[in-house]
């Protein structure tokens, strides 16, 4: 397995040598055809930058996390990117020949984008994509509807794999019902997904300074959760509702007190658990009843949510319910 492999970029047939290469590792790594194409089309549109824009390019290759994350560096010692905001612009170019999409492909393509430029100095651009968690070792269910005197769900979530063995959870609860509802949560699990590296405690204390900057007068309640091989960390606030599946055994999981985007002071810090082979977790908005189950419920995640919906959703508001199996593999 590759650890780290570096190429010239000279010319576009180098591009086509380098995704020659790279195919072959994806494949041997587990990724699909499309995670493997997409990935390859981001590195094609950077690459061809490099090529068009720049001099002296470098294509640095990685496989990291056994095979978990493919890594590509490209560097150059190019004019940089004066308005890196504007390159980033869908239809924006310096030359005729390029489509200008170029930066907003690559985005797209893969689950992480780094860009670091100096103009008259060059460009470093990092680009990663992650192989999903194998479908062994995790399953997932969700319900989620919206109150029936409206068409939109004020409840949004959001699964992020990465690595290859981590997820990221989230559910946010907007205010109130409706399209504003909506709109101020699904602008949040946008915010996570373009984050979800982040620490927590920082997604967290974010979405609370972006409310609050806000026009939004209730704020929003959320729960937020990170499991890695062995740990999962925890934090929520206000009354979204959390557990924690055990050994066999349910683990309510505390959560601050508020709104975000309405508290006095965030208080930082998160509830931590490890874990020696499997987990189930259940988060829940408040349009479910606390859930008084002390044991665990067998079937899939999916059978799971379903049962706990039927049984404990109130009759009016947004509800929602998201589980989720994981094991170590």
């Amino acid at each position: 397995m590759i650890e780290l492999e570096s190429y010239r970029l000279d010319s576009e047939r180098d591009i086509t040598d380098i995704l020659r290469l790279i195919r072959q590792e994806a494949h041997t790594c587990g990724y699909s055809r499309l995670e493997t194409e997409q990935f390859l089309l981001g590195i094609s549109e950077i690459a061809t930058n490099a090529i068009r824009h720049a001099s002296d390019a470098v294509v640095d290759f990685s496989i990291l996390n056994k095979g978990g994350i493919l890594k590509i560096v490209v560097s150059d010692s190019g004019p940089g990117i004066a308005n890196l905001d504007l390159a980033k612009v869908e239809g924006f170019s310096t030359i005729h020949t390029s489509l200008g999409i170029g930066l907003v492909v690559a985005e797209r393509s893969v689950d992480l984008m780094d860009i670091k430029t100096e103009v008259g100095q060059g460009t470093i651009i990092t680009l990663e994509k992650h192989r999903p968690i194998d479908k062994q070792n995790v399953d997932y269910g969700l319900v989620s509807i919206s109150d029936s005197k409206y068409d939109f769900n004020g409840d949004q979530y959001i699964i992020k794999e990465y690595n290859g063995d981590s997820i990221l959870v989230a559910l946010i609860d907007g205010p109130g019902q409706g399209y504003d509802a909506y709109a101020i949560a699904n602008s949040c699990t946008n915010y996570i997904a373009k984050h979800y590296l982040d620490p927590i405690d920082l997604i967290l204390a974010n979405l609370d300074f972006l409310m609050n900057n806000s026009n939004d007068q209730v704020g929003i309640t959320a729960s937020i959760m990170r499991i890695t091989p062995g740990k999962m960390i925890y934090k929520g606030y206000g009354d979204t509702h959390a557990y924690l599946v055990k050994d066999g055994f349910y683990h309510t999981l505390t959560n601050q007190g508020g709104r975000l985007g309405h508290l006095k002071k965030y208080r930082s810090g998160i509830s931590e658990f490890s874990f020696e082979d499997k987990i189930q977790i259940i988060l829940c908005t408040d349009g479910l009843s606390v859930l008084p189950l002390t044991k665990t419920l067998n079937g899939s995640a999916q059978f799971i949510a379903n049962s706990i919906f039927d049984e404990f959703h109130k009759p009016n508001g947004d509800a929602s319910i998201l589980c989720l199996k994981y094991q170590r593999s």
